[in-house]
């Protein structure tokens, strides 16, 4: 709480003189009494502290992983490149340096990602294309599982030790990672009809399960371990408000 307000002043705010923002603007307020008193500076955003910057108009989107090494920080950065050439740039360490040539480096970079994260905890990372699924140890590839299904993969999204892929033709295939042997298969079932889909972790004893939405609206949740129907609804204003009470 920034109370009790004294009194207050608009300020414009520049990060450097040739610099002209349009959210430039923060609000000075004198606030408290006596040796409690203060002046607070309130901002309509939050204002970063840059370290590095890397020019790259025609990222589509940001990743940042652990190495195998696991630590604290995140060893690598993938940024996807869209535009008339797809790419995929990879980074490294905390000045942000590419690879050299002669560095064995096996991320896909030929085109565009879908997706990046850890799995099993740090100790590998997967990497989603359009067309396959690579899996890594820091910037060694152990696995790359090519799509069979005849359709492109058009959205990814990992939940430690799940991989979902929705396709283009609208079946979403789930892949599942074994920690006893740091592999990954897939699952033999698919499902149908899938326009959007995450997963999560919703506690109270339920496990990790899966959320669909259909082509009609329709919302269905599955047990992620066999992909079990465990809630449906013709459509979200349909469905319950609560579908479990929090433990």
């Amino acid at each position: 709480s920034v109370g009790p307000v004294g009194g207050m002043a608009l300020a414009s705010h520049r990060p450097s003189p040739d610099e002209v923002r349009r959210d430039a603007h923060e609000l000075v307020v004198t606030s408290g009494e006596g040796s409690a008193g203060k002046v607070c500076v309130l901002q309509r955003s939050v204002k970063p502290i840059v370290t590095t910057a890397v020019d790259l108009p025609s990222a589509q989107a940001v990743w940042t992983v652990y190495g195998p090494e696991g630590g604290a920080h995140h060893e690598f950065m993938v940024i996807s490149l869209g535009g008339d050439e797809p790419a995929t740039v990879v980074l490294k360490g905390r000045e942000l340096e590419e690879f050299d040539e002669d560095e064995a480096m096996d991320f896909y970079t030929q085109g565009s990602t879908l997706c990046v994260s850890n799995l099993f905890g740090k100790q590998r990372i997967v990497q989603v294309t359009e067309w396959s699924v690579l899996l890594l140890n820091g910037p060694k590839k152990e696995l790359e599982m090519p799509l069979v299904t005849g359709s492109q993969i058009v959205a990814a999204h990992v939940h430690d030790p799940y991989i979902a892929l929705l396709l283009q033709d609208g079946r979403l295939q789930v892949m599942v990672g074994d920690p006893s042997t740091l592999n990954v298969n897939l699952m033999s079932h698919l499902l149908d009809d899938v326009t959007s889909a995450t997963m999560f972790t919703p506690g109270g004893g339920l496990g990790d399960l899966l959320a669909t939405t259909g082509m009609g609206g329709s919302l269905s949740i599955f047990r992620l371990s066999d992909l079990t129907p465990e809630y449906s609804a013709g459509g979200l204003n349909v469905g319950d408000r609560v579908l479990s009470e929090a433990a």
